[in-house]
């Protein structure tokens, strides 16, 4: 590393921070450096270093990082496809955008309970991620922060976290388990194609946005109890769905949402339901009974 680039760049209050790095061997954040404290990972520090850590001189694919580090930018990681292990220090309260995108080949990732924040895209593509435990101090989980994580296999989300993003887990392809207990909110294409997802409690759940769990071709049964409306495409595609308990307070299913549910053989709609959009139940080929209500609009 050119250290006189390193000294060119702004501090950091009273310490440096790491700029671009032009060298793809660089394997560690040094501590101090004219002697300050490394305090920060600039933006795109360390983006597209494919032999990122001293993989070329020792084989080795982990990153340390000083437990003087206060901040990860944008990018920092991003597309550092040697990257295999990384322990974020205590110090660390935000994994900011796209931090490890791209990161094809991280299995393990140790976040500490100060984190509060995992930003949209932060782990999108990290494919061979399997298991990522996120510590009851994160609040917030951001858009597509695990998309196409395919090997993610069990997620916990904490309690303190009551949405669930747009695209967040979108074609997590191996997921089989996740505990949403406390999530009252799920975006847009959240699930889109988990297609091992067999179940998920979704009993306190009040708003599922459109596509949620299209294509989630495992999910056995739901339970929709605080919706007031069924969104369009939000199950289509649900091969295996064979329960579906409504609430009481639905009063819409919308286009497509429950289209080629093709296990699904019984139906009991709840009674203030009013309106049944196109094609909601369309190649439900083996839906042999259905309970309606007097004020439905089809």
């Amino acid at each position: 590393v050119d250290s006189s680039e390193l000294i060119s760049k702004s501090e950091v209050r009273g310490a440096k921070k790491i700029p671009d790095l032009s060298s793809p061997s660089f394997s560690f954040v040094p501590v101090i450096f004219a002697g300050l404290p490394i305090v920060s990972v600039w933006f795109s520090s360390f983006v597209y270093r494919s032999t990122i850590s001293v993989i070329v001189k020792f084989g080795s694919a982990k990153i340390t990082l000083p437990t003087s580090l206060e901040f990860l930018g944008a990018l920092s990681f991003a597309s550092c496809i040697a990257l295999t292990s990384i322990d974020i220090p205590y110090s660390i309260t935000t994994i900011n955008n796209s931090v490890f995108k791209y990161c094809y080949n991280l299995t393990t990732v140790i976040l500490p309970h100060t984190i509060e924040l995992i930003d949209n895209n932060a782990f999108e593509y990290c494919k061979n991620l399997k298991n990522i435990n996120i510590p009851t101090s994160v609040t917030s989980i951001g858009n597509a922060a695990f998309a196409n994580c395919v090997s993610l296999e069990q997620i916990n989300i904490p309690s303190a976290v009551n949405t669930i993003g747009r695209y967040t887990f979108q074609n997590c392809s191996n997921l089989k388990s996740i505990d949403i207990a406390s999530v009252t909110t799920i975006g847009k294409y959240a699930f889109e194609r988990c297609r091992n997802l067999k179940q998920i409690d979704l009993s306190k759940v009040k708003e599922i946005g459109e596509f949620a769990f299209t294509e989630c071709s495992s999910l056995k049964q739901v339970e929709l109890c605080n919706l007031d409306t069924i969104r369009n495409y939000t199950f289509y595609t649900c091969s295996k769905l064979e329960k579906v308990t409504f609430g009481k307070n639905i009063k819409s299913i919308g286009n497509y949402a429950f289209y080629k549910c093709s296990s699904l053989s019984s139906i009991e709609f709840p009674p203030y339901l009013n309106t049944i959009g196109l094609g909601a139940f369309e190649q439900c080929v083996n839906l042999k009974s259905v309970l309606f209500n007097t004020n439905l609009e089809i």
